[in-house]
């Protein structure tokens, strides 16, 4: 039975175009946020119990990374200051010790844009970049 998925068992892929898909170098962690926004159905007959509807769906996906001059992070700079969309792809192993050699198999991709971007330079520490995007579409 496979056990739990460790955090550097997901990475996150991004579409070069010429290169096609490329990781994201030196990722460190990554979240993956949704949620369902809802409409309010309530009227003067609901008494005091809201009712609800589901709405339009909304999911981010956030990451921080080792800052680096790699292509992955140019392709995320780039993208973010064109406001291009990208496309995320989602990837997993569950080798126990994944490295270099590990095969990973992808579990879903979803076109986004990026939101936020923020690059942190702290004095003797490792530079860090933050990457937020909305996911746009369904996963596929």
């Amino acid at each position: 039975m496979p056990g739990p998925i460790n955090g550097s068992q997901v990475i996150i892929r991004v579409d070069s175009g010429s290169s096609g898909m490329i990781d994201v170098a030196y990722q460190r962690d990554v979240s993956f946020d949704g949620k369902n926004k809802l409409i309010d159905t309530s009227n003067n007959l609901s008494g005091r119990r809201a009712t609800y509807l589901v709405g339009r769906q909304d999911e981010d996906v956030k990451l921080s990374m080792l800052f680096s001059d790699d292509e992955s992070y140019d392709l995320l700079k780039l993208a973010f200051r064109n406001g291009d969309t990208i496309e995320v792809a989602r990837f997993i192993t569950t080798d126990t010790n994944p490295d270099a050699s590990s095969s990973f198999s992808e579990v879903e991709t979803a076109d986004g844009v990026i939101t936020d971007l923020s690059e942190k330079f702290k004095d003797q520490d490792a530079a860090m970049a933050d990457v937020s995007f909305k996911i746009s579409g369904n996963w596929s």
